[in-house]
């Protein structure tokens, strides 16, 4: 069974693997600065300075695992194939 995750009234940034400018997650964090990435959606700023809380999802698409890992990232693996990895993070 899978932890639960229980951010209350936290607000919360997902990515997911679609694109996106950095100023639009920019603006995102301002509002909920907890950045969660649905899967392969961390794929997109591995090589950057934004720091990933958690990544959630069935881990088909990460690329780097273990980086995010070493830098403290908290990975949730969920194997069911029911759901999408967005639908995971929700």
């Amino acid at each position: 069974m899978t932890d639960i995750l229980n951010f209350k009234s936290q607000r919360v940034t997902i990515i997911g693997g679609a694109k996106f400018s950095y100023s639009d997650l920019d603006e995102c964090l301002s509002y909920g600065s907890t950045l969660i990435s649905a899967d392969g959606g961390a794929n997109q700023i591995e090589e950057t300075n934004y720091r990933v809380h958690y990544i959630i999802g069935d881990m088909d698409s990460i690329k780097n695992k273990s980086l995010w890992k070493n830098q403290g990232t908290k990975v949730i693996k969920i194997d069911e194939q029911e759901t999408t990895d967005f639908e995971k993070c929700l």
